[in-house]
C-alpha cells in the first residue's frame, strides 16, 4: 500500500506541495525509527537492557529464613554446614588465585547450597537452575568444582587395616546387632541406580533386566551403618559376584602377601556371591535343614546393617532414588559425594528419619557359576562347621 499524507494528518506535521510524497515518506521512516527505538532501547540514548542474574543470592535467604526449613530442605542442620563449609572453602577457587580460567561469579557458600539441594531433591538440573535462577552452564561448572572439593576436604573411606581395628570392628558388630558370628569386620552388597541414556555403544552394558539403564554401587558397611569401602559406576547388568571380584579390595585379598583380613576375620555377603573362606553367604532354600535355617537366621540379622545403610543413603540425598539427571560419565562422581556425605553426616550425628527401600528395585539374586575347587570344597567345611558350632552354642543358651 502506498504511503500519503492522509494516513499521518495529525501526527506528524506533513508539507503539502509538490514534494509532498517525499515528505510523507520522510516522516513515515521517522516515526518507524522511533517506534523501534522505544521497544529495543531506553529513554537515555537507545542502548539495550542488560539482563543480570541473581545468582541464588534471593534463593539463600529464603532457603535460610528458619532452622527448620533449612533442615528439612538441605537434610542438614545450619551447624552441620557450617562445619561442612569449612571443610570443603579451602578447596574451591576464590578471585585472583591465578589459575588459568574464569572463576565462577557465585559466591562459594552459595555454590555448596547448590549442590546439597540437587542431591538432596534430585530432578532435572534446568529445573534447579530454574529455581536458584542460576544459568546452566555456571552450574555445570559448579557441580564438577565441588565434587573434586568434597573429595579432597572430607575424609576419605577407611577400611580397617590393622588386626586391632579389625577385632573392634567385629565387636561392634556384637554390640550393635548381637551377632553371633565371630570376626565380622564388614558386610558387602550392591544396589542399582537409574540412570540417563548412556552413549549407543555401552547401552547394552548398563541395561538391566528390568529395561532401565542402571550403574550399581557395591559397597561395604561396618556395624554402624558408615561406608568403608565403595566401587561405583559399574555396570548395572553385572551381578553382585562378578562386580565384587573386579575391586581392587578383591585382587588384594586373593593375592598370597597382601591379604587385607587377618586370620579369623570375615565379609558377610548375600546369595549374588560366590563362597569362599572368608566372604560367607546364605544357604540356597534347596539345601535347607533346621540347623542351616538357623545359621541363614544368624547372617541376615548381621548382614541387615547393609540395607539400612543403602536406605540411608538414599533417603537422605534422594538423587539416588530417582534417575540421575546428568551425564553417565559424571554419575560416579555423585555417587562418590553422597557416600562421603553420609559418613560425614554420621560423624556429627546428624540423624536423618525418612529412609527408602534401597532394594526394592535393585536386588537381583544371581547365582554365579563357581568352579568346585580345592578352595571351594575347603570353604563349605569352613561353613559347615560353623553352622553346627552355632547350633551347638544355640541349644546351650537356652538350657541355661
Amino acid at each position: 500500500m502506498s504511503l500519503n499524507g492522509d494516513e499521518y494528518k495529525g501526527v506528524y506535521p506533513v508539507a503539502w506541495g509538490d514534494d509532498a510524497s517525499t515528505s510523507a515518506e520522510e516522516d513515515a521512516s521517522s516515526w518507524l525509527l522511533d517506534v523501534t527505538v522505544a521497544l529495543v532501547g531506553d529513554e537515555d540514548g537507545g542502548r539495550r537492557r542488560v539482563f543480570r542474574r541473581d545468582n541464588s543470592r534471593m534463593w539463600e535467604r529464603w532457603l535460610r529464613r528458619s532452622s527448620t526449613a533449612f533442615k528439612r530442605r538441605m537434610r542438614m542442620h545450619k551447624v552441620t554446614f557450617a562445619a561442612l563449609y569449612d571443610k570443603v572453602r579451602p578447596h574451591l577457587r576464590r578471585p585472583g588465585d591465578g589459575v588459568v580460567g574464569r572463576y565462577s561469579t557465585v559466591r562459594p557458600r552459595i555454590r555448596l547450597l547448590l549442590l546439597l539441594y540437587w542431591l538432596a531433591h534430585g530432578g532435572e538440573q534446568q529445573v534447579m537452575c530454574h529455581i536458584a535462577d542460576v544459568a546452566e552452564a555456571t552450574f555445570s561448572g559448579i557441580l564438577c568444582a565441588l565434587f573434586a572439593a568434597l573429595n579432597n576436604g572430607l575424609p576419605g573411606l577407611h577400611f580397617p587395616s590393622t588386626e586391632t581395628e579389625q577385632a573392634a570392628a567385629a565387636s561392634d558388630f556384637v554390640v550393635h546387632f548381637g551377632a553371633r558370628i565371630a570376626g565380622v569386620v564388614g558386610v558387602t552388597n550392591g544396589t542399582l541406580i537409574r540412570i540417563n541414556s548412556p552413549p549407543a555403544a555401552y547401552k547394552l552394558g548398563f541395561n538391566t533386566r528390568k529395561c532401565f539403564y542402571r550403574v550399581m554401587l557395591l559397597a561395604m558397611v561396618d556395624a554402624q551403618k558408615r561406608f568403608i569401602g565403595t566401587r561405583s559406576g559399574l555396570r548395572g547388568s553385572l551381578a553382585d559376584s562378578r562386580a565384587f571380584k573386579e575391586t581392587s579390595w578383591y585382587d588384594r585379598q586373593s593375592s598370597l602377601g597382601s591379604r587385607v583380613l587377618f586370620p579369623g576375620a570375615v565379609i558377610l555377603a548375600d546369595g549374588g556371591f560366590a563362597l569362599g573362606e572368608w566372604p560367607l553367604k546364605l544357604f540356597p532354600r534347596n539345601q535347607l535343614n533346621e540347623k542351616r535355617r538357623f545359621f541363614n537366621h544368624c547372617l541376615s540379622s548381621t548382614r541387615a546393617v547393609a540395607e539400612c545403610a543403602f536406605g540411608l543413603l538414599k533417603g537422605r540425598w534422594r538423587i539416588l532414588q530417582g534417575t540421575v539427571s546428568s551425564e553417565t560419565e559424571l554419575v560416579p562422581e555423585i555417587v562418590d559425594a553422597c557416600v562421603l556425605l553420609h559418613n560425614f553426616m554420621l560423624a556429627k550425628k546428624d540423624n536423618w528419619g525418612h529412609t527408602v527401600d534401597a532394594l526394592a528395585e535393585g536386588a537381583h539374586y544371581v547365582h554365579p557359576d563357581v568352579g568346585v575347587n580345592e578352595s571351594y570344597r575347603r570353604a563349605i567345611r569352613l561353613r559347615d562347621n560353623l553352622v553346627g558350632a552355632l547350633w551347638v552354642a544355640h541349644h546351650e543358651s537356652c538350657a541355661t
